[in-house]
């Protein structure tokens, strides 16, 4: 379940150039310097979906019953996937409290059992963010330019390029629509990437929309139960990458000894980057004004 990826922490050190002066070959040699190589470990986990369903309503559907579900299978993955690189926390003691988090009803609510949840396979940007010290409070007031910097600048010099902003709808319509340097898509026209979700951007920042950046946080930028407060997510694409075994597969099964159907579907895929656990390749902007 494990992939090593070699990396190169920084190379090598230049120094002031000697005259040689002698004819001996010892004298004026290049001071030499070391560079630092590591390898990064990262831990490919999965995903899985069931349904089981009465092989008599299968045959007396009115609609293609499995081809439809089928399909919605693969999209309950993908959410699960998405919901999981926001907010994914793969540690024992959750920082926010997942076993009752329902983002937006999508998982049809009640309770989430510990070691089963979709969000413990790996940890999101959100969590990411806690621990490389990249959040930033929004003070529980309006969103600003100013506030904006102040996050990217989080990120040191992983904020020169490859930048990623992702929030939630109230978030983008309440507090980004609202500052001037936020250019719509059809101001910046042909840099418009739709396919990959962009709608907007500010300060050459793409900006992204997601279901999972929610409004009901608390004002630590935590979800604990209670809270209307939200923030986003800003991330060094060129960091995060996607680390894949198997992509979604849709398998079906009939049980003859009971006549049900099973449809499963399962995803083998991470969402995790090879820089040290302390390079500042994400910052988390949280506690907005109430939404």
């Amino acid at each position: 379940n494990t992939l090593l990826l070699p990396r190169l922490n920084y190379g090598g050190r230049p120094f002031k150039r000697a005259w040689s002066a002698s004819d001996v070959i010892t004298d004026n040699q290049y001071r030499a310097s070391t560079p630092q190589t590591a390898q990064a470990t990262i831990s490919i986990g999965g995903f899985a979906t069931r349904y089981r369903i009465d092989g008599d309503l299968v045959e007396d559907s009115a609609i293609p019953l499995v081809s439809t579900l089928g399909k919605q299978i693969a999209m309950d993955l993908s959410s699960a996937y998405e919901d999981c690189m926001l907010n994914g926390d793969s540690d024992g003691s959750h920082q926010d409290a997942i076993a009752t988090w329902d983002p937006r009803g999508r998982w049809a609510g009640g309770t989430f059992s510990a070691g089963n949840d979709h969000r413990e396979v790996f940890n999101g940007l959100r969590k990411q963010a806690f621990a490389r010290s990249g959040e930033y409070s929004l003070g529980n007031a309006a969103l600003t330019s100013d506030k904006l910097i102040a996050t990217i600048s989080l990120m040191g010099e992983f904020a020169s390029e490859g930048r990623v902003l992702i929030t939630g709808p109230e978030m983008l319509i309440s507090q980004f629509m609202s500052l001037s340097q936020v250019l719509t898509v059809d101001a910046f026209g042909p840099q418009a990437t739709i396919k990959g979700g962009e709608i907007a951007s500010i300060f050459g920042i793409p900006i992204v929309l997601s279901r999972f950046i929610t409004a009901d946080m608390a004002t630590s930028g935590l979800y604990t139960g209670s809270g209307s407060t939200s923030g986003f997510v800003i991330a060094n694409t060129n960091s995060y990458k996607h680390y894949q075994k198997q992509g979604i597969s849709v398998e079906v099964d009939k049980q003859i000894t009971s006549g049900a159907v099973d449809i499963v579907s399962s995803l083998r895929r991470t969402f995790d980057t090879p820089d040290t656990a302390t390079a500042k390749n994400v910052a988390y902007g949280y506690n907005s004004i109430d939404l």
